[in-house]
C-alpha cells in the first residue's frame, strides 16, 4: 500500500484503543483509534463523514462473542462504498484481546502481563499503565504473534489481513 494512506483503527473498548495508542508507530503503521464495537454498533453517516482520502480502515474484533457477523458486514460494506476509503482491513482478536497477549508474550496467564492479582483487576491496570512500551517489552512481546490467529465457529471464515497493517522488522 502506499505511503499517502491513512489508516484508521475502529476497536472495541478501551484496552484495544490503549494498546493502539502505543502499537501505532512502533509495530504499526500510524493511524486513528476509534472506539467503536464493529461487531455490535453500526457505523453511520456521521462516522464516516470525516474520512479522509485514501483511508484504509481496519476493523479489529472479539471472536469470543456471540454476537455474529452481521453487524460487522454491514460495517464493512458501509466503509467499502465510501468512496475516500481505499480498502477495508478485518482483524478478528482470537478469542479476545487477552488472549492475543497470551500468544504473543512470554506469560501463561493475563494477570501475569500487568501482575494483576485477578483477571478482573488486568483491565485496570492495563489502562493505568503509563509505561506500555516497558510493559511490552518486559513481556517478550512478539507482533509476529499477535493478531494471527484464525477464528472459528460464528466467525470461521473471516480472512485475518492483519499484515497490512504490521510494520516491517529493519
Amino acid at each position: 500500500m502506499a505511503k499517502n494512506n491513512v489508516y484508521l483503527y475502529i476497536v472495541e473498548g478501551e484496552c484495544e484503543e490503549h494498546a493502539l495508542n502505543f502499537l501505532k508507530g512502533n509495530y504499526i503503521k500510524s493511524g486513528k483509534v476509534l472506539r467503536r464495537n464493529p461487531i455490535q454498533s453500526e457505523l453511520t453517516n456521521m462516522h464516516i463523514r470525516n474520512i479522509k482520502d485514501n483511508t484504509v480502515a481496519i476493523l479489529i474484533f472479539d471472536t469470543d462473542t456471540s454476537d455474529g457477523t452481521k453487524i460487522l458486514i454491514k460495517n464493512k460494506k458501509t466503509l467499502e462504498n465510501c468512496k475516500k476509503v481505499k480498502d477495508v482491513v478485518l482483524i478478528p482478536q482470537v478469542k479476545n484481546f487477552e488472549e492475543e497477549l497470551i500468544k504473543s508474550t512470554n506469560i501463561r496467564r493475563i494477570e501475569e502481563f500487568t501482575n494483576s492479582r485477578s483477571q478482573s483487576d488486568f483491565k485496570r491496570d492495563f489502562l493505568n499503565n503509563r509505561n506500555l512500551e516497558n510493559l511490552f517489552k518486559k513481556n517478550d512481546f512478539n507482533i509476529n504473534r499477535f493478531w494471527k490467529g484464525t477464528p472459528t465457529g460464528l466467525y470461521e471464515g473471516i480472512e485475518n489481513n492483519s499484515d497490512k497493517i504490521i510494520l516491517k522488522k529493519r
